[in-house]
């Protein structure tokens, strides 16, 4: 896979990855003008390094006790 494809299975920026493979956190192989990504090193590197707690999404909080966030606009002077 290109590393448009392994991004969007990713969920990242497809600079992200090449980043990534430049660094040699995900394994890959010129072909012509771009990098092949194989769909088991994808799979290696989201159990590796996006499985890790700080780099998860976290969802919105629900509830009846969490309503939505107002933005208060303050005056000044």
């Amino acid at each position: 896979m290109t590393t448009a494809e392994a991004a969007a299975s990713l969920g990242l920026a497809t600079a992200t990855v090449r980043r990534q493979i430049a660094e040699g956190r995900i394994a890959a192989r010129k072909a012509r003008r771009d990098w092949q990504v194989t769909p088991s090193e994808v799979g290696d590197y989201r159990a590796g390094h996006l499985g890790r707690p700080e780099w998860k999404t976290s969802e919105p909080a629900t509830g009846p006790d969490r309503g939505p966030v107002a933005l208060v606009s303050r005056s000044c002077c």
